[in-house]
């Protein structure tokens, strides 16, 4: 039809060269002359296409002659050089002639005559070109080199041949320097452990599979997309709830595809938490072949890796084993190793080196190392002496400006299992040098990431392996900093009798030659256990004003700094914001003096309260944001959790944005879990309970608060303890079980009283009026809103004041004093116009009592009261989902009323213009049939 075209319109015929392609395009498709094996046989590379194509795209390429893929047995070079190679010999995509017409061959090493050990390297070669000739069919002759017989073979050839296992040869350079010399038009592809070392060679270093780091990952990662394919064509069915163990199991093995098809076929008799059971501390599966009729083991691929080497490479291997995790070039070179030896391991690929360029043994190599090392006691002895001393000298070098600089926190965390390592062995020889040069950085660390445990269970071993020797005294230096280390990670724990116990014994080391440095120390440890030991509040600040003289006496400014935030935390427990206030900004400058950036977070924290406690949200708000963006870039996980807590809380009770509160609670949660913080865990179940409590789920609350309840009585913390029965006070109240009410907010007020709490006591005011409302007894609720008001007045706490305002508002309607109520109305109304209500506990009493208060005057301001608080209460609940959007209103009537009143008004059923995306009329209608 073209060819027609071009004869009516033109005139002309087309070019040669134009048919030829035609009728190449029009011709089947054919297969390049090859002895690869099917598709089938090389089915599953999973996660290798991007090396399949750099393969493809080099064997193209003109310029490239030689590709060497090189990797550690069983990672997948065979699989992946044929893949190639079979696109090369399915020429449809190639227009222009064909590179490689005459054909694509594999020849496959370890199919040929073994070698024996005492072959020389001209028969290892011999045995190479061998198996050249027999997949070439060249035949074979008497007379000449065989090299040269081959070479002659293929010099007029268009050829590719894919070596495979050229390891298994020794002499393959030679051979294959021989053909691409003399065979212009020859490519050939390897398959090896380490490079050539041939000019003009093009290496492809294939890696392991990437492996998931989380479940969610299981069925997108290429390691784990493997297993799981594997172990389906063995007919195992692997379950989501699998997926964690599957997760480990490509872990363990580190991404190697040898061994993540051992581990499929071994799931047919074991489940996924035995298979890692087993590959964590067994040796089962290192002997185990992948195929019924496969050679390769997991311990034969990485042995003929090490044996390999030379006897220096192979001497120097089981020195890394010392290394927990990624080590740099020094650290290598501390534990007596060389640069030639990291670049021979790197080039057998036992050894990975990451983008940073830190190095790391794959986990099974090191699996081998450690039993290497193991068979060497002396080798094993020295080299952890050498690694200990290397990271104890790094540590004391960093960690004075872990406070100080961005870049220390991570050069820590990068080093962390290493450095533990090193505590680890410096406790089991006694090395107090290399204790001393440790302690300041873990210690600083452990806390700041929030390791209580682990770093307690660390101290622990330390001392006892230390204690009964205190009568030297540098043994008695550390014992002491030991115990005092112990016991303030005791404050975290929630176990301030253990701690204070730790305090005693330090003390009793320091009886004859005790100092104002350590006793400064001491004393601040001692008065922050007090702070959460029970009816201590005043013995709290005896213990930190001594510490903070003390500290000022034997000029140790950073123990001065603490001992004023401490007791900054301290008035603030005892109520006292001014002086909380006070102590506060004394600390900051001392903090700022010294450059403590780590302490800015936790003094913007502290500020962030007092101005949340006094009603000043929308300052402590950004005071929280800045105090978590401080935390999260030093990585302090105790400040980033408690600064999400207090921001879930300001978007709740100021913001009333329920839904992202609960994101901030998760989040705060998570880290809680991960330090195991019992005060942490209190303090978000009963922000949570309070958060769904708001939010009409009554039933969430109540498990919220009865753990918060546990937590605080595990702990033995009085003042946790009264705000969890608070909690369920409120919570009774809203269910309107008076009496439970009226018992919770007993319990808590006697504690309150006790611990000389006065906002609880206010709080506590607020419940026992309503409780007293509900029961019709006017007169004792009004004496308990009016001693409220009074406390609330005496704290400056405006949002407290509202309540119990509302509270005597509506009690003055009951007995028909309607000035009175009107009186009080107004001020309320201009804590919802100028602040919308925030921290008020229950907006829609508020709104209603207002509007009732003022309409019973004939105050004008009772419409705007109403227009605004639908506005309020319409916006709260259209930020919830809409099934939570419509309990928010039906499980308190307050807020289903105010919706109907102002209905009529606005005529249209909706807020319209103020904000709100959801109509009243369907949150009163979904609100009555709830």
């Amino acid at each position: 039809m073209c060819r027609e075209a071009l004869a009516t319109d033109l005139g002309i015929e087309p070019q040669a060269e134009t048919v030829a392609l035609i009728d190449q395009l029009r011709a089947e498709p054919s297969v390049i002359r090859n002895n690869l094996p099917s598709v089938s046989a090389v089915d599953g590379l999973i996660g290798r296409r991007e090396s399949i194509d750099t393969i493809t795209r080099c064997l193209v390429d003109p310029a490239c002659r030689l590709v060497s893929l090189v990797g550690i047995g069983g990672i997948g070079k065979t699989s992946v050089a044929i893949a190639a190679a079979r696109r090369i010999a399915i020429p449809a995509w190639i227009i222009h002639e064909h590179p490689f017409a005459d054909g694509v061959y594999l020849i496959e090493l370890h199919q040929s005559p073994a070698i024996d050990p005492r072959m020389n390297e001209a028969d290892a070669g011999d045995r190479l070109m061998a198996a050249i000739a027999q997949a070439l069919e060249i035949p074979s002759s008497d007379r000449g080199n065989q090299l040269d017989q081959i070479v002659s073979f293929l010099q007029s050839r268009r050829l590719l041949l894919v070596l495979d296992d050229v390891d298994e040869a020794g002499g393959a350079e030679t051979v294959i320097a021989g053909i691409l010399g003399n065979a212009p038009r020859v490519t050939v592809v390897t398959t090896s452990q380490s490079a050539l070392g041939l000019a003009d060679e093009w290496t492809i270093e294939l890696a392991m599979l990437p492996v998931p780091t989380t479940a969610q990952e299981a069925e997108t990662t290429p390691a784990s997309q493997l297993l799981l394919h594997a172990a389906r064509q063995a007919g195992v069915v692997v379950s989501e709830s699998d997926w964690p163990d599957i997760v480990q199991i490509c872990r363990l093995v580190g991404g190697m595809p040898l061994a993540l098809t051992i581990a499929a076929s071994a799931l047919i008799a074991m489940s996924p938490a035995d298979v890692a059971r087993e590959l964590a501390h067994g040796t089962a599966l290192f002997e185990t072949v992948a195929t019924p009729h496969g050679r390769a083991t997991i311990r034969s691929a990485f042995n003929a890796a090490i044996d390999g080497l030379a006897q220096p490479q192979r001497d120097s291997l089981p020195r890394l084993a010392v290394f927990p995790t990624t080590f740099d070039r020094a650290a290598a070179i501390a534990v007596g190793l060389t640069f030639p030896d990291l670049l021979a391991l790197s080039r057998r690929s036992l050894l990975e080196r990451d983008a940073h360029g830190r190095y790391a043994l794959h986990p099974l190599v090191r699996r081998l190392a450690v039993e290497r090392l193991v068979e060497r006691p002396d080798v094993e002895r020295d080299a952890r002496s050498l690694h200990a001393a290397h990271f104890a000298a790094f540590t004391n070098q960093v960690a004075p400006s872990i406070d100080r600089s961005d870049d220390a926190p991570a050069t820590i965390a990068r080093d962390l299992a290493n450095i533990q390592a090193a505590w680890d062995w410096s406790v089991e020889t006694s090395n107090l040098q290399q204790l001393q040069q440790l302690f300041d950085g873990l210690d600083a660390w452990s806390r700041r990431a929030g390791l209580y445990d682990d770093w307690y269970r660390r101290i622990e071993r330390a001392i006892s392996r230390l204690r009964g020797h205190s009568d030297d005294p540098a043994r008695a230096a550390l014992l002491t900093r030991l115990f005092a280390g112990a016991a303030d990670i005791c404050v975290w724990q929630g176990d301030p009798e253990r701690g204070l116990a730790h305090i005693a014994d330090a003390r009793k080391i320091t009886e004859q030659g005790g100092s104002f440095e350590v006793e400064a120390l001491l004393s601040l440890i001692e008065g922050r256990l007090l702070r959460f030991h029970r009816s201590s509040a005043i013995s709290a600040s005896d213990a930190l004003q001594q510490a903070r003289v003390l500290a000022s006496v034997s000029r140790q400014p950073q123990v001065e700094a603490r001992s004023l935030l401490e007791l900054s935390y301290s008035a603030y427990d005892s109520e006292d914001y001014r002086l909380s206030t006070t102590y506060l900004q004394r600390a900051a400058r001392l903090y700022h003096m010294l450059n403590d950036r780590h302490a800015l977070a936790r003094t913007t924290l502290q500020q962030a309260r007092l101005h949340e406690v006094t009603g000043a949200f929308a300052a402590a708000q950004t005071e929280f944001e800045q105090s978590l963006r401080i935390a999260t870039l030093l990585g302090d996980r105790s400040v980033e959790a408690f600064s999400l807590l207090e921001l879930g809380i300001i978007h709740d009770v100021a913001l009333g944005r329920h839904a992202d509160a609960d994101d901030y609670f998760d989040q705060a949660s998570e880290i809680a879990q991960l330090t195991g913080d019992p005060h942490l865990d209190g303090n978000i179940q009963r922000a949570r309970g309070r958060n769904a409590m708001r939010v009409g789920m009554f039933d969430h609350a109540r498990r919220h608060f009865d753990h918060a309840l546990d937590r605080a009585i595990d702990v033995r913390n009085d003042r946790a303890i009264g705000h969890s029965f608070a909690c369920l006070a409120q919570l009774a109240l809203a269910a309107g079980d008076r009496d439970t009410a009226i018992d919770r907010a007993q319990q808590a007020l006697q504690i309150a009283r006790d611990t000389g709490r006065q906002h609880a006591q206010a709080t506590l005011q607020l419940v026992l009026g309503g409780a007293h409302e509900q029961h019709g007894d006017g007169i004792s609720a009004l004496s308990a809103y009016a001693q409220s008001l009074a406390l609330a007045e005496l704290l400056a706490i405006p949002h407290i004041a509202c309540d119990a305002l509302t509270g005597i508002a509506n009690v003055s309607l009951s007995n028909d004093s309607f000035d009175l109520a009107g009186r009080v109305a107004r001020q309320v109304a201009d804590h919802l116009l100028q602040r919308r209500l925030a921290g008020c506990e229950e907006p829609g009493r508020n709104i209603l009592v207002t509007y009732r208060a003022l309409t019973s005057t004939g105050d004008q301001l009772a419409s705007e009261v109403l227009r605004a608080g639908a506005l309020l209460i319409s916006q709260r609940a259209a930020r919830l989902p809409a099934q939570q959007g419509r309990r928010y209103v039906a499980a308190y009537a307050d807020r289903a009323t105010i919706l109907r009143h102002y209905q009529p008004i606005t005529g249209d059923g909706e807020c319209a213009g103020h904000g709100s995306s959801l109509p009243t009329s369907a949150l009163i209608v979904d609100a009555n049939s709830d």
